[in-house]
């Protein structure tokens, strides 16, 4: 463990010492078998959290494996992708040379000026 790592685990301890002294005072304010009550509650709620909180992680972990997996298979995620409109080239290279604005050319293709400009680019940059 590094010291970096060391001085964040005392300062975690420091706050739950602190946190724990809160709630043991807390306690002490309410009568004998009200405390040992609020005691069960708060330990059964402590280790509700813990479980909830390992499930996640455990969820999380299982989803990336999984993620990781299917990309290792080959799987593609997201949208498939529409192919460009008939006459796009010409549009992109008059686009290039500046003979239209990029609004102009996504207007007479009927796609949107961001979608457009996204791909002339990715058009113009292979020969």
């Amino acid at each position: 463990m590094d010291a970096r790592t060391q001085k964040a685990e005392g300062t975690r301890r420091t706050e739950l010492r602190a946190l724990a002294k809160e709630i043991v005072s807390g306690l002490y304010a309410s009568e004998q078998v009200q405390r040992k009550e609020l005691l069960n509650f708060f330990v059964s709620e402590l280790l509700a959290s813990a479980e909830e909180q390992e499930s996640r992680e455990t969820r999380r972990r299982k989803q990336a494996e999984g993620i990781a997996a299917a990309k290792r298979r080959g799987v593609q995620f997201g949208r498939q992708r529409l192919a460009v409109p008939d006459g796009f080239e010409d549009m992109a290279r008059l686009w290039e040379n500046g003979g239209i604005s990029a609004g102009n050319a996504a207007a007479e293709l009927g796609m949107s000026r961001d979608t457009f400009l996204r791909r002339a680019r990715e058009y113009c940059a292979v020969p």
